[in-house]
């Protein structure tokens, strides 16, 4: 009698869990077709985030990664900078540009994919300025 109880109780809270999430989410202001984003000295990135969308098939996931201990989730999605700072958060160690790629853009979450896709046969930016321009601000 107490394990069928436990286990009601177990799927009673999930059940309310999994709504919570649910709501969270549709009550999230999807982003917009094109972010700028800006706080680089080499000029702002005009960031096709719809196109970044379907080109990982809707997983978020691709991207964004799920949030760590030292910095908790405020949404289900968020943008990379309410995390990553210059100069990092306490608790965090990657800063603004390091959530893009490394110093010398030879490596990290964007320019990996981008070798990868120009790989396949695509073409995808690998050179600072075909990502950073000064006019986009």
């Amino acid at each position: 009698m107490r394990k069928r109880f436990v286990v009601a109780l177990l799927a009673v809270s999930l059940a309310l869990l999994g709504t919570t999430l649910a709501a969270g989410a549709a009550d999230q202001a999807a982003p917009a077709d094109i972010l700028i984003l800006k706080g680089n000295p080499m000029g702002g990135v005009k960031f096709p985030h719809k196109a970044h969308v379907e080109t990982a098939g809707n997983k978020c996931e691709t991207c964004h990664h799920p949030a760590k201990p030292e910095k908790a989730a405020t949404a289900p999605q968020q943008a990379c900078r309410d995390c990553h700072t210059k100069p990092p958060q306490p608790g965090m160690k990657t800063a603004t540009q390091g959530a893009f790629h490394n110093p010398t853009a030879k490596s990290g979450t964007c320019i990996d994919c981008h070798l990868k896709m120009n790989a396949g046969g695509k073409k995808a930016p690998t050179m600072c300025m075909q990502c950073h321009n000064k006019a986009n601000v």
